[in-house]
């Protein structure tokens, strides 16, 4: 998003509404598709006119990114602060996984988004969004080596890991905020039911 003086810190009526831009904007794209959303739409919707609207954002795509970077660096940021705070592998994972599920519970349409509409972005953002899901993905990568380095689990290569986050990720399709079970109690059956299989012999 556009800020006109790089070393200041936006106003909060600024950041109120590059806020409601990032809402709305993603409700948008996720009910018509990225590509059958138009900026007339967008700037009515918001209720800002073009040039106002553009006094926030340099172009859709431009929203689309920020969309995406959003929710990356927020993963990022609680993940870094799980590790942080969590002195064994064991409580990050579980923890990791219960943000994770929880994340996929209250965002889905904004998720649904980095996943499918990635291709839309110029091939500098897509390379940001990529390095940025590559760091989240790292940090998972670092937990599971630290179990396997304290015994109680094996270690777990590439094709391992991705398929953990991939089941983790795919609770995306049916978890709700308001379900049966809450986010952390369906991370944590899928946690138990990973440990069991990945325990050390």
């Amino acid at each position: 998003m556009k800020n006109l003086d790089p070393t200041a810190t936006p106003a909060d009526g600024e950041e109120k509404t590059q806020q409601r831009i990032l809402r709305i904007g993603t409700e948008l794209f996720a009910r018509n598709g990225y590509h059958g959303t138009g900026i007339t739409e967008l700037s009515q919707a918001v209720g800002l006119g073009r040039g106002a609207l553009y006094h926030h954002i340099d172009s859709k795509e431009d929203l689309l990114y920020e969309i995406s970077m959003s929710l990356l660096r927020r993963m990022i940021a609680e993940a870094e602060e799980i590790v942080a705070e969590n002195p064994d592998a064991r409580a990050r994972l579980e923890a990791l996984a219960r943000a994770l599920v929880r994340e996929h519970a209250t965002r889905k349409d904004a998720w649904a988004l980095v996943i499918t509409e990635t291709r839309a972005l110029t091939p500098e953002h897509r390379q940001s969004v990529v390095a940025a899901r590559d760091r989240y993905e790292q940090i998972w990568a670092e937990v599971l080596d630290a179990g396997a380095a304290e015994g109680w689990m094996k270690p777990v290569d590439e094709l391992e890991r991705r398929a953990i986050l991939g089941m983790l990720n795919s609770t995306a399709r049916w978890v709700s905020a308001d379900g049966a079970l809450t986010p952390e109690q369906v991370a944590d059956r899928h946690i138990e039911m990973l440990l069991e299989g990945l325990a050390a012999s």
